[in-house]
């Protein structure tokens, strides 16, 4: 026969234990919303100048809202997947994963 235990004690080592990939980020650095889209620091730099990205700031603290990158990622699929590609082009467009 099995036993299963219940702990109904709310204490903070309890909720400690949640794992932390279990949470959803509402904001990243610079470097982690990178890491996030799997691009260098540089890149992601240059799209924040570039107002590709746009970012929030919490007194020296420059985060990025999730949100934000959901976004920017939608953004890129649409510009890739809806635009028509040139007959005469002979290049193929840069990371092009459209059939």
């Amino acid at each position: 026969m099995h036993t299963i235990e219940l702990n109904l004690d709310n204490s903070r080592s309890d909720r400690q234990r949640t794992s932390h990939s279990a949470l959803t980020r509402l904001a990243y650095s610079p470097s982690e919303g990178a890491q996030v889209l799997g691009i260098s620091r540089s890149k992601i730099y240059e799209l924040i100048a570039a107002g590709d990205l746009k970012v929030i700031k919490l007194g020296s603290r420059t985060l990025i809202l999730h949100s934000e990158l959901v976004r920017f990622l939608a953004s890129c699929a649409l510009t890739c997947c809806d635009r028509p590609r040139e007959a005469d082009s002979s290049q193929p467009r840069p990371r092009d994963l459209c059939p």
